[in-house]
């Protein structure tokens, strides 16, 4: 089965995020080693706040995958009101669209 476009997209988001603190956390070791004290405070404060980006990325990750287990399980258990909800729903922001002309 080949990936949709949200798929692929968070993909993309995923690896890009990854690059991100790869190239922060490179940009953190080559500073160098001899230092004043701003300049260890300033590493000390992103190595601190690249870690706690770290954690609210799992965190949201974990938390996106549980919701789309549930309702993946929610259509499954009630298709037809999946459906008729989704049928509505399109009806509804259709004729917003065309009002809006």
């Amino acid at each position: 089965m080949s990936p949709t476009k949200f798929e692929k997209s968070k993909e993309k988001l995923a690896k890009d995020y990854q690059k991100l603190l790869k190239d922060a956390e490179d940009l953190i070791s080559s500073l160098p080693g001899e230092v004043d004290e701003k300049t260890k405070e300033a590493r000390a404060r992103l190595q601190d706040t690249l870690d706690a980006v770290k954690d609210r990325y799992e965190s949201v990750e974990e938390k996106v995958q549980e919701q789309v287990k549930r309702t993946d399980q929610l259509i499954r258990d009630y298709p037809y009101q999946s459906a008729g909800i989704s049928l509505g729903v399109g009806l509804l922001v259709g004729l917003l669209l065309r009002r809006g002309r």
